[in-house]
């Protein structure tokens, strides 16, 4: 292994732990605040919500996804 090899590795590392970071606590949440899970959890509260907010949501949902997936590949090619 060379310098510029273990320097990319160590980069993507740092990348990893900073998305690890950003989920923490996320993954017990529904079951901390009295769900079975967060599946359970997430229908609950997309009950509140009448169909066409949720709708909204999930578009932005999958809009945010699509860009940040551009963003990593773009990422990925300079890198």
């Amino acid at each position: 292994m060379n310098y510029r090899e273990a320097k990319r590795i160590l980069e993507q590392q740092n990348n990893a732990q900073e998305v690890i970071n950003q989920y923490k606590g996320l993954e017990t949440f529904g079951k901390r605040i009295g769900y079975s899970s967060n599946m359970e959890l997430i229908e609950a509260l997309l009950e509140m919500e009448p169909d066409e907010n949720v709708l909204s949501i999930l578009k932005k949902y999958d809009y945010l996804r699509s860009q940040s997936k551009a963003q990593t590949t773009g990422q990925e090619k300079s890198g």
